[in-house]
């Protein structure tokens, strides 16, 4: 997917696509294609695997976990 040309932020556009197709993975090709910036994605909750060099990508910020009542 290429974001339209002359946009003003193609990496806004193609998150909120992934928003709207229900997408949990994104793959680039290299981080280049996402500014060098893999939390852009992961820290939304995407999974961001990059073809070159082949790696997942993880959030930046540790998840929240809820707080369970112990019994």
């Amino acid at each position: 997917m290429y974001p339209p040309t002359g946009g003003a932020n193609p990496l806004a556009y193609i998150r909120a696509r992934a928003t709207e197709l229900g997408a949990g993975v994104i793959i680039a090709f290299d981080l280049g294609h996402v500014d060098n910036q893999p939390h852009l994605f992961c820290d939304l909750g995407y999974r961001l695997e990059t073809v070159c060099p082949h790696q997942v990508w993880t959030p930046s910020v540790p998840p929240v976990v809820a707080d369970v009542a112990s019994i």
